[in-house]
């Protein structure tokens, strides 16, 4: 009988033939294979082409993010070499001569200026009324400025101020500072102001007698404390009636209060807050308690109309003021650690009291923040028209060792803040409970006692529905 070999990998049949003789399962085709060196050296040829491989890919990988990396700052340093060549180009070849520092500071708002509508370039003076804002005071002589009639007029001087204690009168006419004639509000805002105890010049026509030409009675569009509102000129010709009169003032500092209140009706209050800044916390407290002192409030009327923001911190502190609890405002930027929430605490200053917000498209970013919160929770209701629709933070970046002879900052927007409802306000304001427009060719006073009367009617509403 022929004998057969097992399968490969397989076991012996018993009949088969002595082991001396049978091929065993270690010396069959694969063992072969093995020890056949041309099968050793192309295994060996193909482990090494792994490896090259492998190697090969990490190489390419790493030469791929250098040579990355160096073409992007190469693309740099070909955009600033091409920014520094015209600005070199505009400095020697232009037609007329231009300081570098003017070409410098306009490159840089050029740069911003398809940004967004907030971020900017500050220079000293910016940077300076900034500052004054944000501390709710400034150096000056403390008058309020407008135009009356075409003239720059003093509308009323603040009390207990340089230029009320010198006699300077409200309807003064204002000709010049410090020996220089000023025609237009933002040249007088200018003049006027300054540090704290040094000494300005002024000089104005006093109309006879002062009492029948109050500037009172004649109330201006735009009234400013010693700032720009208005461009319009003033007649160089003062009336034959009017008596020259000089004052030499020496500044202070004027402190303003960001909040100003008054009772509208028995029971009822008002506050209006202008803008945010470091004193607004204490002026809201100290205004509550004065209305309070008078008589107990059944309601208060908050007008944030035309206040622009501020301070993100003094708004969250007035929602607070009227919250005892629950989101205000979160804030999120483009790395995790510019996030935060700000939330209510339990001490509400006005519990129990009705409230009303009044805004219009003037109403912006810190007047947004605390209308919305109040909106959100129901605490209050808002009337008036939407407003502006600013939901971002800017922060200022000062560059202390680069800009120590001329004082520059960035104003940068950093960050977005969204409502308790996660909403962005972004370019989409709060839209008022209580809608109620301006009329065509309505006067400012008519309109303002149409929003009060809509305010008192709602209190009046909700306290007989409940």
């Amino acid at each position: 009988m022929t004998s057969r070999e097992p399968p490969e990998g397989g076991e012996q049949p018993s009949s088969c033939p002595s082991q001396e003789n049978a091929p065993s399962a270690q010396e069959g085709p694969t063992a072969r294979k093995r020890d056949d060196p041309r099968h050793r050296f192309a295994l060996a040829k193909a482990r090494a082409m792994v490896l090259f491989a492998v190697a090969g890919s990490m190489a390419a990988g790493v030469c791929l993010g250098v040579l990355g990396y160096l073409a992007t700052n190469s693309e740099r340093e070909i955009e600033d070499a091409l920014l520094r060549a015209v600005v070199r180009q505009v400095e020697h070849h232009y037609v007329e001569e231009v300081p570098r520092r003017r070409l410098v500071d306009d490159a840089i708002r050029g740069v911003l200026a398809n940004l967004d509508d907030h971020s900017a370039l500050l220079d000293e003076r910016a940077l300076a009324i900034m500052q004054e804002q944000a501390a709710g005071g400034f150096g000056g002589v403390g008058v309020e400025l407008g135009v009356v009639e075409g003239h720059l007029t003093i509308i009323a001087p603040l009390p207990d101020t340089p230029a009320a204690r010198a006699g300077i009168l409200a309807g003064d006419r204002l000709l010049e500072v410090d020996h220089r004639p000023v025609r237009r509000l933002g040249e007088a805002s200018r003049a006027l102001r300054g540090q704290p105890d040094t000494s300005v010049h002024v000089r104005v026509h006093r109309l006879a007698p002062p009492a029948s030409r109050s500037a009172r009675q004649h109330p201006p569009q735009g009234v400013a404390q010693e700032d720009a509102v208005s461009e319009q000129a003033a007649d160089d010709a003062p009336p034959a009636e009017a008596r020259r009169l000089d004052f030499d003032i020496t500044r202070a500092l004027i402190a303003l209060s960001s909040v100003r209140g008054r009772v509208l009706t028995p029971g009822y209050g008002y506050l209006h807050i202008r803008q945010f800044n470091e004193n607004t916390e204490d002026d809201l407290a100290s205004a509550l308690a004065d209305l309070a002192a008078e008589q107990p409030l059944d309601g208060l009327v908050m007008d944030l109309r035309d206040n622009p923001g501020g301070l993100l911190i003094a708004s969250v502190a007035v929602a607070d003021a009227f919250l005892e609890s629950g989101a205000i405002v979160s804030i999120a930027g483009r790395t995790p650690d510019e996030a935060q929430e700000f939330a209510a605490d339990a001490e509400a200053r006005a519990q129990g009291v009705a409230l009303a917000v009044l805004v219009n498209q003037g109403s912006a970013s810190g007047a947004e923040i605390v209308a919305s919160a109040l909106q959100h929770h129901g605490r209050a209701v808002v009337i008036g028209t939407e407003t502006y629709g600013k939901g971002s933070v800017q922060s200022i970046m000062h560059f202390p060792s680069i800009s120590e002879k001329a004082r520059r900052a960035l104003k940068l927007t950093t960050a977005r803040y969204f409502t308790p409802s996660g909403r962005s306000l972004d370019n989409a304001g709060v839209t008022p409970d209580i809608v109620v427009p301006p009329q065509a060719d309505e006067r400012a006073k008519d309109y303002e006692q149409r929003l009060l009367d809509a305010a008192v009617a709602h209190f009046r509403d909700a306290s007989a529905a409940g």
